[in-house]
């Protein structure tokens, strides 16, 4: 790897990127299948769920070290409560800040400008009384409804963004008419297949210059590493939109030519991994500003103001 990382934040990228291209190699297509857990991670006091980079640390960690609690609790709330986290491997949790302040820094759009942390901890990790975890939020219990229910649920959620879904050959979005286009379902072999692939283009409609102003989008047509640097974030951020719906995501064998592009990019630049994370962190907080009503999931958390990494 060619990047040079001098800072804490760089140098975290840096192992990131090394076990993301440890699973890509060992699991190809199913490269997020390990480490996408079936419940978001989340703050156990707040209920906050992390996106972006955040989802990436603690689900790696969570994945490298056996943990299967998806509560976090940070270090100052240990220390509040009198929880013991001595020997503990800590996990960082990044965040921005406000992008109004940023715009007054030099190097205000670098990655690194403004990239703040704070470590967690895993439920998992601590030895707790019944008395430390009375006010934790708790673990949802099964959805027990049917998976077409939750697919209704994503053709609600949608067609509320106001992206048209059309029936197509083949996969993608359009710009021009703003529509997702796609085989009918009956042409998958399994329903979940044709869902899975319908979050993965819902992520790309999120690209253009109207909401996330995403580059790789804009190069998508023109440059092989954009495509390929597009294609990541639409990857990590359907993986996200699938854990919140409550459905497994299938690999897209059309993402089979670019697990050679993403190993070599994360081999050559790191930082890549923060970048592709972070995007698609911008690309849920445009979702949650969409649609704020009748969500079939707990409302996206964070804010526009202060994004998570």
């Amino acid at each position: 790897m060619t990047d040079q990382f001098v800072s804490y934040p760089q140098r975290i990228a840096h192992q990131c990127a090394e076990s993301i291209i440890r699973l890509m190699k060992k699991d190809g297509l199913n490269w997020t299948k390990e480490w996408i857990t079936p419940l978001p991670n989340c703050n156990a006091v707040t209920g906050h769920q992390y996106t972006g980079t955040n989802v990436l640390m603690t689900s790696l960690n969570a994945l490298n070290f056996g943990w299967t609690d998806p509560r976090w609790i940070t270090a100052a709330e240990c220390k509040r409560r009198g929880i013991s986290f001595k020997s503990c491997k800590a996990t960082p949790i990044f965040y921005y800040k406000p992008k109004e302040e940023l715009e007054n820094e030099p190097n205000g759009k670098n990655l690194w400008s403004g990239l703040k942390w704070y470590n967690v901890f895993n439920l998992d990790q601590l030895s707790l009384t019944a008395e430390d975890c009375e006010d934790f939020i708790k673990l949802p219990e099964a959805d027990i409804r049917v998976e077409t229910q939750r697919f209704s649920d994503i053709d609600n959620f949608i067609s509320k963004c106001g992206i048209q879904v059309k029936e197509a050959n083949s996969a993608f979005y359009r710009k021009t008419d703003d529509s997702i286009n796609i085989p009918p379902i009956e042409n998958f072999k399994t329903d979940l297949g044709y869902y899975s692939v319908l979050l993965h283009e819902f992520i790309h409609a999120t690209g253009v210059p109207d909401r996330c102003a995403r580059q790789c989008y804009a190069d998508y047509h023109y440059i092989e590493k954009q495509r390929a640097r597009e294609e990541l974030v639409a990857e990590l951020g359907s993986a996200q939109l699938a854990v919140w719906f409550g459905i497994t995501k299938e690999p897209d064998i059309n993402n089979a030519a670019y697990i050679k592009h993403w190993v070599e990019l994360l081999e050559d630049h790191p930082s890549e991994i923060f970048k592709a994370a972070r995007d698609a962190a911008d690309a849920i907080t445009w979702i949650k500003e969409i649609v704020k009503c009748h969500m079939p999931m707990e409302e996206l958390d964070g804010s526009v103001a202060t994004q998570a990494a």
